[in-house]
């Protein structure tokens, strides 16, 4: 015998050895075979099951040939740049898709709510946009990240911030210093004061309902790169008020909780507090305000309860028992002849801001009307302040709503004397500070102050959808009521008067984390729908999240509501 026979063989030899002459019997072969086949298939021929048996849709499998280019499309490519912009949008076509089969799933439907429920009531464990904190607490994942990754303001950060997302979205502008620098130099060339107001996030002011190694802690936590920020915009004259200074004092002072349990937002007391120290802020900067304008305002104090939109965020069952409503006191403002207090264009204060001034306020937010940042500000000040908030994307969504405004013909800095622009602190490291420009469009304007009706009467159209937004995901995204932005053109008037041939839509797209009809609407479409112009239900539903048409020419179009809107089936 050989000496390599008489070789001991060692365990990793004797495994290999073992595994390359594994047998399986045919039977249990095929068995296997089968059942991976019908694991495999089943699922998506259940799927094309249930979709065949929904009248309002074809199957989604289906909806794949319209990602295709129109002949018209490719008929219209000429050089590199317009073939870039057509496969831009089929890329993000395919993106929105594989999106749409996800979320639509059966599987995810069926299963997401109980596996939820167990994760997060048994493991204490959050999802993708959520985490659990002590004592039923929960906490919005980009605020954690915020405070826990880099410095925002750090190049390599930024560089990377740059670079990210897919071909077809749009570009990041990660610096908020430029951003901020070059919205204060628009409004200083108007004479207008620029006051900045970053809220800190809801784990900066209360770490220790996150993790008891802060238990006892007052200060406010903040992102490493956030001191140099202030003093960047010192330096160049940016006057800022200090919120997180005034919350570690109230936190100082109180045992009661500043910010809400289930929620990203403060609490009413803070914010009544908080609105309280601005008020004073904006008395000692010495602008001289009118004194015809002031006005005694009141308030009063009502209880509200409801369940805070991480807890949303989570996609438990409408049942569940886990996390149960937080009742709350607010105090709703009203004027002195009794109106509740709306938004006026004519103040000499213009308040930018997010959900942060827009909770208490906006009653579809659940947490009550009329009580909000901006009308506790007012209150503070006997005076009327004028209002552009927009819930989530603190970093550019106010500021693109101005822009809008005044590229339609009204001149929303008219009067002005002091803008204020709130925003959450963790929009810092992750918004899109892009740089806006503040064009007030003359040709428009003069239009406006000649009074040239648009529409009159009872108005009814039938059009064709042309540009139309994606609808959101309900549970994906923090808030539970959104609007979309469509155009509308081949315009045929039914009931009323419309001089215009193309114009803008706005409607409801979610409402309480549903979507709404119009979410299947598809360019090339044509619907019949009653219309109400904008302006005369902005101060209703401008403050809700909306998704607008990425196109700056359609921007301009006159803008309208949609009170009821259907599909004309042809």
């Amino acid at each position: 015998m050989s000496q390599e026979s008489n070789k001991k063989l060692s365990r990793e030899e004797i495994a290999a050895i073992e595994v390359g002459v594994t047998e399986i019997d045919p039977k249990t072969a095929w068995t296997m075979i089968v059942l991976f086949l019908v694991i495999i298939f089943s699922v998506p021929l259940l799927q094309l099951i249930l979709d065949i048996k929904n009248p309002d849709q074809s199957p989604q499998v289906f909806e794949i040939k319209k990602l295709l280019p129109t002949s018209k499309e490719i008929s219209s490519i000429k050089g590199f740049a317009s073939g870039s912009t057509v496969n831009n949008r089929i890329l993000r076509e395919i993106n929105s898709f594989e999106e749409d089969l996800e979320n639509n799933s059966i599987l995810q439907k069926t299963l997401l709510a109980p596996a939820q429920e167990f994760l997060s009531g048994v493991l204490k464990a959050g999802n993708e946009k959520a985490y659990c904190g002590k004592n039923g607490w929960l906490f919005y994942r980009p605020g954690i990240d915020h405070l826990t990754q880099k410095g925002f303001l750090d190049p390599k950060v930024m560089k990377s911030r740059a670079k990210s997302g897919g071909e077809w979205e749009e570009t990041i502008q990660p610096d908020p210093v430029k951003a901020i620098l070059h919205f204060k130099n628009q409004l200083s060339k108007r004479g207008i004061e620029l006051i900045l107001m970053p809220v800190p996030i809801k784990p900066s002011v209360h770490p220790e309902k996150f993790s008891s190694r802060f238990e006892g802690k007052t200060k406010i936590l903040r992102n490493p790169s956030f001191e140099k920020f202030l003093n960047l915009l010192k330096r160049d004259g940016v006057k800022v008020f200090d919120t997180a200074s005034a919350m570690e004092a109230i936190k100082k002072s109180q045992i009661a909780p500043l910010y809400l349990e289930t929620d990203t937002h403060w609490n009413s007391n803070t914010m009544e507090k908080i609105a309280l120290e601005l008020s004073n802020y904006i008395k000692k900067l010495g602008v001289n305000l009118d004194k015809k304008f002031q006005e005694k305002l009141s308030r009063k104090e009502v209880s509200v309860s409801n369940l805070g939109d991480i807890a949303t965020m989570l996609k438990l069952s409408e049942d569940q028992n886990i996390y149960s409503n937080q009742e709350i006191k607010v105090k709703s403002v009203s004027f002195s002849d009794g109106r509740p207090w709306e938004s006026d264009d004519q103040s000499e204060i213009l308040f930018l801001g997010d959900s942060f001034s827009n909770i208490f306020s906006l009653e579809g937010m659940n947490w009550g009307k009329a009580a909000g940042f901006v009308e506790q500000l007012s209150y503070e000040l006997n005076r009327p302040v004028d209002k552009l908030s927009i819930n989530d994307n603190g970093a550019n969504a106010s500021r693109g709503l101005l822009a809008q405004e005044l590229m339609r013909g009204y001149d929303r800095l008219k009067g002005k004397k002091i803008v204020i622009w709130e925003f959450a602190e963790r929009e810092l490291s992750i918004g899109n500070w892009k740089l806006i420009e503040m064009i007030l469009n003359l040709k428009a304007y003069e239009k406006r102050k000649l009074n040239t009706p648009k529409a009159t009467g009872n108005l009814i159209i039938e059009a064709v959808i042309g540009e139309i937004t994606k609808a959101p995901v309900p549970g994906q995204v923090p808030y539970k009521d959104a609007l979309n932005s469509f155009s509308l053109n081949t315009i045929k008037v039914v009931t009323g008067d419309l001089k215009d041939q193309e114009i803008l839509i706005y409607s409801w797209v979610m409402r309480e984390n549903k979507l709404m009809p119009v979410a299947k609407f598809k360019k090339g479409q044509k619907i019949k729908v009653e219309l109400i112009p904008w302006s005369k239900v902005q101060k209703k539903y401008g403050a809700y999240n909306r998704r607008e048409v990425d196109d700056p020419m359609l921007m301009m179009l006159e803008v309208f509501w949609a009170e009821k809107l259907n599909l004309i089936k042809e």
